[in-house]
């Protein structure tokens, strides 16, 4: 059985990640290759070398006809390319041109010297198997709209260390993402609890993720290039998750971070809920259209006061939802705006 497979009926949207990641359900990813028209444009299919003949048969059984970015796609043993015999007529194209094979022509890298690039190409590489992690999780089907603090929220019951939704290149989310949990205790606690459930009405994908690859590992070198001029299974860095943000802000003594705040509770209505305690404020975070984050946070008079409604709420359902309330952060200071001088007033 060969390994390389068709896949027809995807959204012109989706990028060649996203589609190696959905294929890494069933196996190791050699490549992948979504064709595209000469302006790079999508065409709607296209190609994913898996490692084994078994990650092969596994795709098919379990990811044909599955949705993938809103659209439920096939999957096909991809068909060997016809090459005409010796001496027979190839066959016609459209315009009455003739489709011919190409000769491969290795890519030659600038400064390099003339056939160099044939002498690398030879080179095979070695790929270390995937390793799966003892603490992080990888969550797949997120609704767009979701940011990394939802993620968090939606997660909070389990205390993960970090959280992260995967970015295009244009900033949108790629529909997954990844977070670090303190132990496997904890890693294994929130898929039992969260796969499954829903995000703003989305059904989640919880699993156990991949460690991320060490310095120095080998990775497969991809032959040609797909839609947006990358080489196929090319994964650009996400620069915003890149960015440079300082130590975290140390934790507060007088407030707490609620999480799993059904999304129809007001500033008012968290206030109440804490209200018989030393309370200074409440709010919930809201997204830029107005809505609720599904989190907000409550400010105390005193460190009695945080501590007291840690141990009274922390795992109270409030709306049917079983909510987490715990130490929150300082927030972070605004960056300091840069002011004119004022100018002198004459003197008189």
């Amino acid at each position: 059985m060969a390994t390389k497979l068709f896949v027809g009926n995807l959204n012109f949207r989706t990028q060649p990640e996203v589609l190696a990641t959905f294929f890494r359900e069933a196996g190791e990813v050699l490549n992948v290759e979504i064709i595209a028209r000469n302006n790079y444009a999508s065409r709607g299919y296209g190609f994913v070398d898996m490692a084994t003949e078994e990650g092969a048969q596994k795709a098919l059984n379990e990811l044909n006809h599955k949705e993938l970015d809103e659209r439920l796609i096939n999957i096909e043993l991809a068909k060997p390319r016809q090459i005409p015999a010796e001496g027979q007529a190839p066959a016609e194209g459209r315009r009455g041109s003739i489709n011919r094979p190409r000769p491969f022509r290795p890519r030659r890298r600038r400064g390099t010297a003339p056939g160099a690039a044939a002498t690398s190409a030879q080179i095979p590489v070695e790929r270390a198997p995937p390793t799966p992690s003892p603490t992080r999780v990888y969550v797949n089907n997120l609704p767009w709209a979701i940011d990394d603090e939802q993620l968090m929220a939606h997660f909070a019951t389990f205390e993960p260390k970090t959280a992260n939704v995967v970015r295009r290149p244009n900033g949108m989310s790629a529909g997954y993402g990844f977070l670090e949990f303190e132990d496997s205790e904890h890693q294994q606690a929130a898929i039992n609890a969260l796969n499954g459930t829903s995000i703003l009405e989305r059904p989640i994908t919880v699993k156990v993720a991949n460690a991320p690859p060490t310095p120095g590992q080998a990775r497969p070198r991809p032959r040609a290039r797909s839609m947006s001029g990358r080489r196929p299974g090319f994964f650009p860095r996400r620069r915003g998750s890149l960015r440079p943000r300082g130590p975290p802000p140390p934790l507060s003594t007088t407030r707490v971070f609620v999480a799993n705040l059904p999304f129809s509770v007001t500033d008012e209505e968290l206030n109440e809920m804490f209200e018989s305690l030393s309370i200074k404020e409440a709010h919930v975070a809201k997204t830029s259209s107005g809505g609720s984050r599904g989190f907000g946070f409550v400010d105390f008079e005193n460190e009695a006061a945080q501590k007291e409604a840690i141990d009274k709420f922390n795992g109270q359902t409030y709306g049917e939802r079983p909510i987490s309330v715990r130490v929150a952060r300082e927030p972070r200071p605004a960056p300091e705006a840069t002011e004119a001088p004022a100018a002198e007033a004459p003197a008189q």
